[in-house]
């Protein structure tokens, strides 16, 4: 959830759609949604669905962490095909990762607290690439 109490990602039939934002006045599209375009600054952006595919821009994988998150695990950017750059942790680590690896968001545990799984978005290695 953002701050502001949105959804940002939909479970559906086609896997985990993480949702951003839309500018209706200069067409960017970014993630999270907020209130204002970080582009523009226009107030006019309404939620929109984002691409299910993107590539893998950078990563680092972390040895030193705070509670709750079981180490390493690996971080990194994916650029969305609808021009959206997204950070998040990257499922299966570091092994065999190349830059420009076609990745999906999927739901996964980013780390544990008082209650238990903390469950959010996270990128894969894409299993069906269009």
């Amino acid at each position: 959830m953002t701050e502001h109490g949105k959804a940002d990602w939909i479970v559906s039939d086609a896997g985990l759609i993480l949702v951003g934002g839309h500018c209706a006045d200069c067409g960017r599209k970014f993630f999270p949604e907020k209130p204002n375009c970080p582009n523009c600054g226009s107030d006019q952006v309404s939620p929109a669905q984002l691409s299910r595919i993107g590539r893998l821009y950078s990563y680092s994988t972390i040895h030193s962490a705070p509670r709750g998150f079981h180490v390493p695990y690996t971080v990194g950017f994916v650029d969305l095909d609808d021009d959206v750059r997204v950070f998040g942790q990257i499922e299966g680590g570091d092994t065999d990762l190349v830059l420009e690896t076609p990745m999906e968001p999927v739901l996964g545990v980013i780390r544990t607290d008082d209650d238990g799984d903390v469950q959010s978005y996270k990128f894969r290695r894409a299993t069906h690439v269009s």
